[in-house]
């Protein structure tokens, strides 16, 4: 009987490690055939605004009956913002130059580069949280891309007012509004200000 029971215990042992081994050649199939996912680098502010801007311009261009509109509407909302921006700076030189509107399907974007970060924290201070910023009148959603540093230039960032083709009524209905300035209470001080 001890015979018997060795053999028995030798056969139990050349199962388990059969089995240990055809777990462990399933293990490296599975890790040859599933790949593991990529792992990327998070962007720097200069390749976001790019990746932002290409994006953007990739919209196409805004239909025909609206790209007047939004370029006006935009002009006049950028106007408002920027007048109350250059309010919050204590510098002539801080906003080293505002850009130039343009705009696609998807929206409108400029993008403006300041003396430092600082001026241009000062710039949007009130602009992308206060309650009255002139922006806020805009039908879709303000995008404020990451400052990027440009060395001696100062510091640049994009910021867009974004519409979806389902909002475009709603740009119509502000086309309306001979100056939508004239629809926002007074301010104490003469800024605007929500904070």
């Amino acid at each position: 009987m001890g015979a018997n029971r060795k053999s028995l215990m030798i056969g139990w042992w050349k199962i388990v490690a059969a089995l240990a081994a055809a777990i462990a050649a399933l293990l490296l199939v599975y890790i040859r055939v599933i790949p593991k996912p990529p792992v990327y680098a998070p962007l720097t502010p200069t390749q976001e605004r790019a990746v932002f801007v290409k994006g953007l311009r990739g919209s196409g261009e805004a239909p025909e009956e609206l790209q007047s509109l939004l370029q006006a509407k935009t002009n006049m909302l950028w106007g408002a913002a920027i007048t109350i921006g250059k309010e919050q700076l204590r510098g002539k030189d801080d906003l080293v130059d505002a850009g130039q509107v343009e705009c696609f399907r998807a929206g409108c974007m400029r993008e403006m580069r300041f003396k430092d970060r600082t001026a241009a924290g000062r710039f949007e201070e009130n602009l992308l949280l206060g309650a009255n910023s002139p922006l806020r009148l805009w039908p879709g959603r303000i995008y404020r891309g990451p400052f990027s540093d440009d060395g001696e230039h100062g510091v640049t960032a994009v910021w867009a007012l974004l519409i979806d083709p389902a909002q475009h009524r709603h740009l119509e209905a502000l086309s309306r509004v001979p100056h939508a300035m004239a629809h926002m209470p007074p301010s104490p001080n003469g800024a605007i200000s929500g904070l």
